[in-house]
């Protein structure tokens, strides 16, 4: 006689969770001017969440690109003195004064590197008063509203974005069932899965 085979049910309580979870807070401090996203909704990477007032990093741009220009402005004549210094070289220039060329033009382009650097940095900061979805999902109520001050890197967050597609439900199961659903599977007394396949039937029921 065949071993009769009978399918082995367990009905277990769970929760779901997403796969991916981000706490959403300002990189720069300020007043939230606009709140672009619904509650509850869903929102594509990029999307924009939040938009703090910009009209102070607009002009620390605008002033930090301002030096940058000035300070390119100064390097050609910086070269141009230095190449007369060092044709003269020979015929009586000093040679302090062709070294003092030579710092002069140093220091130029020392200030330009050290203005481009602080106008990207300025341009970050304008970046960063438009907050952005990381990745695709689901928004949390907003913690905070137009007009609320923010600042950089709070402890508090503005929101939370999940994934929830694909999203985890996870079960719930003492050892004593699994324990002897590995014995039944052992034993062949129990089939797994449906038409001979190796994954288990799940259904989820929701409340």
């Amino acid at each position: 006689l065949s071993k009769s085979v009978q399918p082995l049910t367990t009905v277990l309580s769970g929760r779901a969770e997403a796969v991916q979870s981000a706490d959403i807070r300002p990189r720069v401090s300020g007043v939230i001017k606009e709140v672009s996203f619904k509650e509850g909704s869903f929102v594509k990477a990029g999307d924009l969440l939040y938009k703090i007032d910009d009209l102070t990093y607009v002009a620390a741009a605008d002033e930090s690109r301002a030096a940058l220009e000035k300070a390119e402005a100064s390097v050609p004549s910086a070269e141009a003195n230095m190449q007369r210094y060092e044709r003269l070289a020979n015929t009586g220039a000093s040679q302090k004064d062709y070294e003092s060329a030579q710092a002069t033009l140093l220091e130029a382009k020392a200030s330009v590197a050290q203005a481009r650097a602080t106008l990207q940095t300025a341009e970050l900061n304008l970046g960063f008063t438009e907050i952005r979805a990381p990745f695709d999902g689901v928004t949390s109520a907003t913690n905070y509203s137009i007009g609320n001050l923010v600042t950089a890197s709070q402890t508090d967050s503005l929101m939370t974005l999940r994934k929830i597609n694909p999203i985890y439900i996870k079960l719930n199961e003492s050892s004593v069932n699994l324990l002897r659903l590995r014995a039944a599977i052992a034993a062949g007394n129990t089939s797994v899965g449906l038409a001979g396949s190796s994954k288990a039937d799940i259904r989820l029921t929701m409340e």
